[in-house]
């Protein structure tokens, strides 16, 4: 039982090391951190997982807002991986958690930050579109994958709003 505890331990301890190694893609003056694992890795269920436990232990609204920060700016690196890969199985769901971290991003912060978080978040939302334009613009005018980065960047657009 022990032996098993240990193994298990390590792999723990292995799988947050990988996953908090980042590359820096630069676009622009804009820094993506990249993520060790991506959408494709079959150790990303772990890796989601391993963030929703982190998400949970958050009990300040600061900590919790500052590391849906970090998650958004996950999916935004995922997608950008996806994205430039031309990995389309992984698209949709990419773009879907991207908007959804989003969201989550903008509730907590019209809840509880001050003015000065909320233009700081609306600051990093910008940046955050002028990478899914760049994303966007890999793909044909209208197809189904310019069309999901679009509706991130309209979500963008429609959060700013919400937090001004």
């Amino acid at each position: 039982m022990r032996k098993m505890l240990r193994i298990l331990l390590l792999l723990v301890v292995s799988f947050v090391i990988l996953s908090f190694q980042s590359l820096v893609l630069a676009q622009e003056t804009i820094a993506i951190s990249r993520q060790g694992i991506n959408p494709d890795s079959p150790y990303y269920d772990i890796k989601r997982v391993w963030e929703k436990i982190n998400e949970q232990v958050r009990f300040s609204q600061q900590s919790k807002i500052e590391y849906s920060q970090i998650l958004a700016e996950n999916r935004l690196s995922e997608l950008s991986y996806i994205a430039e890969g031309k990995q389309l199985d992984y698209f949709e769901t990419s773009s879907n958690r991207l908007s959804a971290q989003l969201g989550t991003v903008a509730n907590l912060a019209v809840k509880t930050a001050s003015s000065t978080k909320k233009a700081e978040i609306v600051l990093q939302f910008t940046k955050y579109i002028r990478v899914l334009e760049k994303l966007r613009d890999l793909y044909s005018a209208n197809s189904s994958y310019w069309l999901l980065i679009q509706q991130n960047i309209d979500t963008l657009n429609i959060l700013s709003e919400k937090l001004r």
